[in-house]
This record gives C-alpha cells, structure tokens and sequence, in this order.
C-alpha cells in the first residue's frame, strides 16, 4: 500500500487553507518537497507510534526532558506513522482536531558545533524579526512567564516548563541586544534540528506543512531548547484551527520516541520494498514509482513492550535512560 511519503513524493500535496502560496510558485513549491522526501532516510514508526499511545500519550512525555538522546542519525529522514488501529488510542490529539489518518515528519539537521560558546553577531533586522516574532509569542504566553519572573527572579528559568524556555532565553537575549551586552550561542549545542509536519487526511489527500518543530541539541542529543507552531500566511482567510499547537506537539511526540529508540540495541531496522507490480500500478496513476522505506521494529530486551500487557511509560523511559 502506498504511504504518505509516495502521495508527496508524487507532488500530490495541498496546502492547508492557512497557508498562502501563490499559483505561480505551487509547482515549484511540490516539486521541492517531492525532491526532499525522495533524497530522505524513511522510515515507517507505526509500531513505536502504537507503543507512544499504549503507554498513555502526551501526557506521559516532555520534549525536553523524557527523550534522552535524540542526536541525528542523518541528515535528512522522513519518519511517518499511521493511526494506530488499538481501541486504547485516543481518538482526538487535541480539542477540536482527530489525530489523521497517516503523518510524517521531514526531519532536517545541520552540526552547528563549531558555533559552541561564540560570540552572535545579529542585524538590526535579525533583531526586529526576532522581536515581532516574540511579542506574537508573548501575546499567548507572557502572562506565565511573568508571574514565574515575579515568583522567582533570576532563577525563573528553572521553574518554567520546558515548552517556555525557548521564549524566555528569546527575551533575555533581546534585553541584553537593548542594552548593548554581547549574547553567544550555548556552549554545549551540538546540532540544530528543524521537523516539518505533513498529513493523510481522508480520500488520501496530502497536506501541509501544517507544524513546525524546531530544536536545538547538546553534544549528548538532549534537547537544549525546543519551540513549535503551526505553519501559516499572515493575512490568510483562515488562521490555523484552535488546539493547533497542543495537536502538533503529540503529533511530534511518538515520532520524536522512534528517534530516541534508534539509538537503544533493542532496536531493529527492516528494509521494505513494494512489489514491482504495485511499483508499476502507482507510477502509472501518479507519475512516480513508490518508494522503499525502512519500518521500525523492537527487539531483544524491549520486545516484551509490544505485548499486550498493559503499558507503563516509566518502563518505556527506563530503556531510553540505559541506551
């Protein structure tokens, strides 16, 4: 069966309604994304995704803390899933939006180690773009940020939750900018990594990107800083639907559990490759031959996690502490 990479692959995408591109640059714009997506590492996590959502879902799992090691294995992938089958799964990810049929997630990294605890040199317009960027920010979550700030001062940063962090280093770092202080990139970031998420939605129909996940990494692959939203066209007819941010971020959860895992011995890799008919069915209808990938599996040790016992995200964690 054709995945979600095939229909992008094949340039069948949309934009959601949110996002504006203009019609002389749509095929350019599916033809880059097809391009990405056929140059990638893939792999099918419809198995860690089941275990993500057994083991009770968002919930359970904190970027910046639960996933120990998520350094880059290569430089681009493309990781997707599809709604997990159990009865156990949650029907919805957020308020007002279902979990789709199928996602993924174009996974770009760059080694910025070489910028470890050097001296940053911003533009005044770098500046400015960060300062519209941050007072939209703000706007959502400035309240709680203060209130930490009134609570706890120079120590607020360890009492907030780690989905702030990002916006509060982006306002100390504008204040020092304000006030003619040098600022410098964190000595112990290592990679610099950017998901970009796409769905399946029904009559397998492609569409996005609808999310951006940006993260910053230490030398050991723990997530330093982390910050996401949907992707959208200021001045669009539609904003994107509310719960988008909450939806998102469970969305990235199972995948970013896939990436962890990757770097545990109890996990196996399995090189899939459709058969020649269906290669030579799908290029016919689409114009593209369908692609191979490789699905995610466990073994060994963490095996016992895809019974049918009921499963605690605590043990899950206790082999992601030990790879």
């Amino acid at each position: 069966m054709a995945k979600l990479a095939d229909l992008l692959a094949a340039g069948e995408v949309q934009p959601p309604r949110w996002l504006i591109i203009d019609a002389k640059e749509i095929n350019a714009w599916r033809e880059s994304i097809a391009r990405a997506i056929t140059a990638s590492r893939r792999l099918v996590v419809d198995r860690m995704a089941a275990l993500y959502f057994a083991a009770g879902g968002s919930a359970r799992w904190e970027i910046g803390q639960d996933f120990a090691n998520l350094a880059p294995l290569e430089p681009t992938c493309w990781l997707e899933s599809r709604r997990p089958a159990s009865a156990a799964t949650p029907a919805r990810a957020a308020d007002d939006l279902p979990l789709p049929e199928a996602w993924g997630w174009l996974i770009e990294s760059h080694d910025i180690g070489h910028l470890a605890g050097k001296r940053r040199e911003v533009t005044p317009a770098e500046v400015e773009d960060v300062r519209r960027s941050l007072q939209a920010s703000l706007a959502v979550y400035g309240d709680e940020i203060e209130r930490v700030l009134a609570a706890h001062g120079e120590n607020a940063r360890q009492h907030l939750p780690p989905r702030l962090w990002h916006y509060f280093d982006m306002r100390e770092e504008l204040a020092d900018v304000d006030a003619g202080r040098p600022i410098y990139y964190p000595a112990d970031q290592k990679w610099e990594v950017r998901a970009t998420l796409f769905e399946q939605a029904a009559r397998r129909v492609a569409r996005g990107p609808l999310f951006r996940l940006d993260l910053l990494l230490g030398e050991q692959g723990n997530a330093l800083k982390y910050v996401g939203g949907p992707v959208y066209s200021l001045g669009a007819p539609e904003q994107p639907p509310r719960g988008s941010e909450e939806w998102g971020f469970e969305l990235a959860k199972p995948v970013l559990l896939a990436l962890a895992l990757r770097h545990c011995q109890g996990v196996e890799l399995s090189e899939r490759s459709p058969a020649a008919k269906l290669v030579r069915a799908h290029e016919r209808r689409h114009g593209h031959p369908l692609l191979s990938y490789d699905e995610m599996s466990l073994v060994g040790a963490a095996k016992p996690l895809t019974s049918d016992e009921v499963i605690d995200s605590m043990a899950i964690k206790r082999i992601l502490e030990n790879c």
